[in-house]
């Protein structure tokens, strides 16, 4: 194992319900083939709630195995610049009574600019696999727009595009089935934020 891996997402109430573990599975999948780690080498994947609840995941794992090494994968929910450096981080992160930088270090924390469903535009590849006929492109932002694209506008947008398909439309249930039809290598290059956890996740791999 490379490392573990808090995700905002999923219930915590409820971890064994299949769409759960399906976006589990997805996103260390992700992960591995992103950052082109060898076979079978993979992450400890948990999700953790809300943005809030997965911070205090991570913090308070630091501070009881300071030798470990575990990375918070949340949405920025806000616009962020590229990752040049800690300024970077959204202020409701480090403006959160969990937040503890004696322990937290920037290069922990990874955002999925500004929520997983960016990666999701940033890949129109992937919703057509998903949807096929059933998915109207008309209403989706373009694919360079997906990293600006608010967080409730993505997921309208994603809900209109995907409103002909049933019970398959899009909704927290889907994540996992979409994020596994995902190209890791299409979203780093739309998505610097990807591509830094990737490749931050490829160095951890370098070092074990």
């Amino acid at each position: 194992m490379v490392t573990k891996v808090y995700v905002e997402g999923g219930y915590l109430g409820d971890p064994d319900q299949a769409w759960c573990r399906t976006l589990v599975r997805a996103v260390n999948e992700f992960a591995v083939k992103g950052a082109g780690l060898p076979a079978g080498v993979g992450m400890e994947v948990e999700l953790g709630g809300s943005w809030e609840q997965s911070l205090q995941s991570l913090v308070g794992e630091l501070r009881d195995f300071p030798e470990s090494r575990p990375l918070l994968l949340i949405d920025s929910e806000s616009e962020v610049g590229p990752p040049a450096g800690s300024e970077a981080l959204p202020e409701h992160l480090t403006s959160s009574p969990h937040w503890d930088d004696t322990v937290c270090e920037f290069d922990r924390v990874h955002l999925m600019v500004r929520s997983m469903e960016a990666w999701f535009l940033a890949h129109r590849g992937a919703l057509r696999e998903v949807w096929g006929e059933r998915l109207d492109e008309s209403v989706l932002p373009g694919e360079g727009d997906a990293p600006s694209v608010a967080p409730s506008e993505a997921k309208a947008a994603l809900q209109a595009a995907s409103n002909n398909a049933g019970t398959r439309s899009y909704g927290a249930r889907m994540q996992g089935a979409l994020l596994g039809k995902v190209d890791p290598a299409v979203v780093r290059e739309r998505c610097p934020w990807c591509d830094r956890f990737l490749a931050y996740v490829a160095e951890l791999a370098g070092s074990v």
